[in-house]
């Protein structure tokens, strides 16, 4: 290996110096040839025949950049591969011309390949040079471009080789930028679907570097012959405008980070103003790219930790996209900027590979997080659930309980307390009631008006408790003897009522001395066997008179009953 290494020095030494000795291509496979031989500026004058190798002259002052240039390299070898059917690839960027120039004994060729021309092999810029074994060509290749964005590289390999190298490339290739626009169909078709701006701004994430790359493996040549120099980088300078928009909606940033949330608009929003500058001078393109998504890069992954620390799962998948893009594009930003040498492999491959794995990765991660979102909701709807049945239930019983509250007010209303039968306002309803009816159906009625004699020795002699359950006994005992269609109150006092609709004198009467016969032979709870009388006043509806006018009557009974000797049942007159 020292050996090889010696012998590789040695002969750039001499191309340096102007000597040409030929080289083994065994030596050089492997190698990038612009690192072996040394580079040689060019210059040419204003319109002259950049398609002829003769037209440019070396130069002390030419110096190659991203704005462009021309440069070339000379050298001879000896074919000892063992094939005369070898490629040479220039590789590394994208380029207005490369012209091979290959000479042998007898004669000259001239190749030309870059941008302007038809590519020999599909997406490359390789050379196809029948060279007998064991014979010896002497090479020139020169590169001339208005742009330039990463250093070249120019490999030599057999073609059967790369061949089958490039099939495998080119199967990567479009097996990435078909996921990515796949990817970009899909969450576009979920947002109208659905109308969640983050889908939105992940479609436009991956259109954007399916675009951006399409532009750099030369899709639009190779599908449509045709390619600008000005559509080299404004997929890859929207990238941190979109991104941003995806990320900051995925990760919440304008709530949980502002200040990172407006850094990272502020590195998207020049990034898109950068994109004419790139537009009219592509070579300034690379370097506008390298920088804001590298700024991109190290805020997103900022951004990715913090709320990851903070508790948000998704953020996982999120870090890990943005490394799998993070490390191939670091190294190619490193390779466009010259900070190192160009890796031995296919650097855009590289980075198109990072690129789509993590557009995966965050489809991933946008997938979690709808799951999560979904697992939420569910515990939501379940909890809700409970919830509403809890309230339901406490609902019903608010409502039982408001009905019972509104049963008792009712009750309390129309009923006497003690007693339970109906008051006095609700007895003088029900009597107005049945007078009308009466009226109406030319039928009487009677009213027994009842009065305790002697209560309030009751009250005095036993107390107001006794006196309570007396009149509670009194009012069972008239319940309990009277027809479902009579009326029971306590009127007040000692005083109760009865109503008997369609109830004759005699009727009324016979039901009167049986309440006063019950309840004289009734003793009184807890009164020494004591027992209680009771006056009794009858009126009767013969000419049928307002409610109030019988109740008169009854009562004027009642007082004469009283006044007669109590214990007596006595009918008012004109009751027949």
């Amino acid at each position: 290996m020292l050996c090889r290494l010696f012998l590789l020095v040695f002969l750039a030494a001499l191309s340096q110096g102007g000597i040409a000795q030929p080289v083994l291509l065994s030596e050089l496979k492997g190698q990038d040839l612009y690192s072996v031989f040394n580079k040689q500026a060019l210059q040419y004058a204003p319109g002259a025949d950049l398609d002829n190798p003769d037209a440019y002259q070396p130069s002390e002052h030419s110096q190659l950049s991203y704005w462009g240039g021309a440069y070339r390299i000379q050298f001879a070898a000896i074919n000892d591969l063992g094939t005369d059917a070898i490629v040479l690839e220039p590789g590394g960027s994208i380029v207005e011309r490369i012209l091979l120039r290959v000479e042998a004994d007898d004669s000259v060729s001239v190749q030309r390949q870059g941008e302007r021309y038809a590519n020999a092999y599909p997406f490359s810029y390789g050379f196809y040079v029948h060279w007998p074994a064991g014979e010896q060509r002497r090479l020139t290749v020169i590169l001339q471009s208005d742009y330039l964005y990463a250093p070249m590289r120019l490999w030599v390999s057999e073609q059967e080789n790369y061949q089958a190298l490039s099939r495998l490339e080119l199967a990567v290739q479009w097996l990435c930028l078909g996921a990515g626009l796949a990817l970009s169909i899909h969450n576009l078709i979920i947002f109208f679907a659905s109308r969640r701006a983050m889908h939105f701004y992940y479609a436009m994430f991956a259109a954007s570097w399916v675009f951006g790359w399409a532009q750099v493996l030369q899709v639009p040549k190779e599908i449509f012959a045709w390619q600008s120099p000005s559509l080299h980088w404004p997929g890859f300078l929207l990238l941190p405008i979109t991104s941003v928009l995806f990320y900051s909606d995925f990760l919440d940033l304008k709530h949980h980070l502002p200040r990172l949330y407006r850094a990272s608009m502020g590195n998207g929003i020049a990034s898109v103003l950068s994109i004419p500058i790139a537009m009219v001078w592509p070579g300034s393109g690379v370097v506008f790219a390298s920088v804001f998504t590298a700024i991109m890069m190290a805020l997103a992954l900022a951004a990715g930790i913090v709320r990851l620390r903070s508790g948000f799962k998704p953020a996982r998948y999120f870090l890990l996209a943005y490394i799998m893009l993070l490390v191939p594009n670091l190294i190619s930003n490193l390779v466009n900027l010259g900070v190192i040498s160009p890796p031995p492999f296919n650097v855009y491959l590289f980075g198109l590979v990072g690129t789509a794995l993590d557009a995966l990765l965050l489809a991933f991660a946008m997938a979690y997080t709808l799951q999560l979102i979904n697992q939420e909701n569910i515990r939501l709807k379940n909890n809700l659930g409970g919830i509403v049945a809890e309230r339901t239930e406490a609902l019903e019983k608010a409502q039982h309980e408001l009905q019972k509250r509104n049963a008792e007010l009712k009750s309390m209303a129309y009923t006497d307390p003690l007693t339970r039968l109906l008051n006095r306002r609700s007895f003088e309803q029900s009597l107005q009631q049945e007078a009308e009816r009466s009226a109406r159906q030319h039928t009487g009625f009677s009213l027994l008006m009842i009065d305790l004699d002697f209560f309030k020795k009751i009250n005095d002699q036993f107390g107001h408790k006794v006196g309570d359950d007396c009149l509670i006994m009194v009012a069972d005992l008239l319940r309990n003897n009277v027809r479902a269609i009579d009326v029971v109150s306590r009127l007040g006092g000692e005083e109760f009522c009865v109503l008997m609709p369609a109830t004759d004198v005699a009727e009324a009467r016979h039901l009167a001395h049986r309440i006063g016969e019950k309840l004289a032979a009734t003793p009184i709870p807890e009164c020494d066997g004591k027992r209680l009388t009771c006056s009794i006043g009858i009126a009767y509806s013969t000419d049928f008179p307002a409610g109030s006018d019988l109740l008169e009557k009854a009562d004027s009974a009642l007082y004469q009953a009283k006044a007669e000797g109590r214990n007596k049942v006595v009918v008012s007159a004109g009751a027949c």
